[in-house]
């Protein structure tokens, strides 16, 4: 009995010694500085005031900088497993770069993740790239559009929908208005559509109105033929419509020909439709009709296509001697009407590039788009 009383008590030390003292007993306190180091957390984490109270702290010499929790190994390989989370949390520090790259990579795995898209729009914007967060909202649209409706072809047509103009065009001198037919996305891409900057050109023909009588005009990317058929109805005697897209847009601005053929019978105008693509040279049949006027709505969109645009803009200006203005109009696509136009400061670089200049006429509302009318000239 004695040996094993004393082999209990020597067991008892040594398992003592590896804990870093001796047994202590427990105050019943809870929240005090032994039952926290026997449960293993930190007493700065358990609060001594309800949440609700503010007790007054007193600093001796340099205040203490805030600690911050570093995350755990399970929440590090929680992140790392969801991009789409570490973009978020990177996103509340104020890492907008990083969350961008991260919101990148989850959007490589799930490219229909609204909120993924919604969040690197965010930091787009956060970035100052507008161009990149307008991209992300209309991303958010569509796939909000493919969820209602369960069609991709169906949310396209919502999205673009929503962009276009839904008012029909401004009405002529006598009070007269255009039958215009729109065309699908599936055969006539956005071409087919009427955007808000073919009312602001068929607006600036009506102020000059007593300038169409007798001219020739050639309209770029006509689309729906819209810009040019008012031109025809202002009594202009030659009207060539001019597009480089599907051939079913060049079917839909001849119908859209023909449905309004009524507004300039009594007249001697006469409306073609040629495929005409942008940086190659033009037709002499084209170049040979001496136009007075050349007119261009929402041409400008593409960046990539502003170098053929003006290469084309410069051969027909040359041609005319003088003769002839280019007048296109721009859509300002900006998150705010603060953001800087990169697609207008790109158009204006290439022209200059080319020898020509970009001047502002004067800009106009179409609902809440803003559209801005452009004069093309050579140097």
């Amino acid at each position: 009995v004695f040996l094993l009383l004393l082999h209990l008590l020597v067991s008892s030390e040594a398992l003592a010694s590896r804990r870093g003292g001796r047994p202590r007993k427990s105050s019943g306190r809870r929240g005090s500085s032994s039952s926290d180091s026997s449960r293993g957390f930190s007493p700065a984490r358990v609060p001594s005031v309800p949440p609700t109270v503010s007790a007054p702290t007193i600093f001796h010499g340099a205040r203490p900088e805030r600690m911050v929790r570093p995350p755990t190994d399970r929440e590090r390989a929680f992140l790392n497993e969801s991009p789409h989370n570490n973009g978020m949390a990177l996103l509340a520090a104020g890492q907008y770069e990083e969350a961008g790259l991260a919101f990148e990579k989850a959007l490589d795995r799930t490219p229909d993740a609204i909120e993924t898209w919604s969040a690197l729009g965010v930091c787009m914007a956060k970035l100052g790239e507008a161009d990149a967060a307008l991209v992300c909202q209309r991303q958010v649209q569509r796939l909000k559009g493919i969820n209602a409706h369960g069609n991709t072809e169906q949310a396209l047509e919502d999205e673009v929908s929503s962009l276009v103009s839904a008012s029909a065009l401004p009405p002529l001198p006598d009070g007269s208005i255009l039958t215009i037919s729109i065309g699908s996305l599936a055969e006539c891409d956005t071409g087919g559509r009427l955007w808000p900057s073919a009312h602001a050109l068929c607006r600036y023909q009506h102020r000059i109105a007593g300038e169409m009588y007798g001219v020739a005009v050639l309209e770029l990317g006509c689309g729906t033929g819209a810009v040019g058929l008012f031109a025809a109805a202002l009594g202009a005697r030659l009207v060539s419509l001019t597009d480089g897209g599907p051939t079913a847009v060049l079917q839909l601005a001849e119908s859209n020909a023909n449905a309004n053929q009524r507004m300039w019978n009594d007249s001697k105008t006469s409306v073609e439709v040629w495929p005409l693509a942008w940086g190659r040279p033009v037709p002499e049949s084209v170049l040979g009709q001496g136009y007075d006027w050349l007119f261009g709505s929402d041409v400008t969109y593409s960046m990539g296509a502003h170098g053929p645009l003006l290469a084309t803009i410069r051969e027909v200006l040359k041609a005319s001697a003088g003769g002839c203005r280019a007048v296109l109009a721009h859509e300002r696509r900006v998150a705010n009407q603060e953001s800087s136009d990169v697609r207008l400061e790109n158009l204006c670089n290439e022209a200059e590039a080319a020898d020509m200049k970009v001047i502002t006429l004067y800009s106009e509302f179409e609902g809440e788009r803003c559209v801005l009318l452009l004069e093309v000239k050579l140097q």
